[in-house]
């Protein structure tokens, strides 16, 4: 059915366009602070630690073997010194480090 034919589309259209019309011109066009609602904000401890899934998931697979090394008694430098020759690496590919393995520990102990 075109628009021409059905002239109750045509008026339906009008209604709301002129409804809009009206609404802006009768706006008030400058709100005061007093009568805007005013809204309580959440306060959040600096202590909360918000991970994304990524993250958690990395955590996730690499520290149980990090765990698994630290119970046969290797060190945060040689832990890092047997990723690096496996060809796994830290965070965005880099090579690991002893404070790679100490920040992921840390890391896991923030978010548990």
């Amino acid at each position: 059915m075109s628009e021409i034919s059905n002239p109750s589309f045509l008026s339906r259209r009008r209604f709301l366009a002129g409804g809009c019309a009206t609404a802006l011109r009768y706006a008030p066009a400058i709100v005061r602070p007093t009568s805007l609602m005013q809204i309580r904000g959440i306060v959040l401890s600096p202590e909360y630690v918000h991970y994304g899934s990524v993250t958690r998931m990395w955590l996730f697979a690499i520290m149980p073997s990090i765990r698994r090394h630290q119970r046969a008694g290797l060190s945060a430098d040689e832990i890092a010194r047997y990723y690096n020759v496996r060809g796994v690496g830290y965070a965005n590919g880099e090579p690991w480090d002893a404070d790679g393995v100490l920040g992921a520990l840390k890391l896991e102990q923030k978010i548990r």
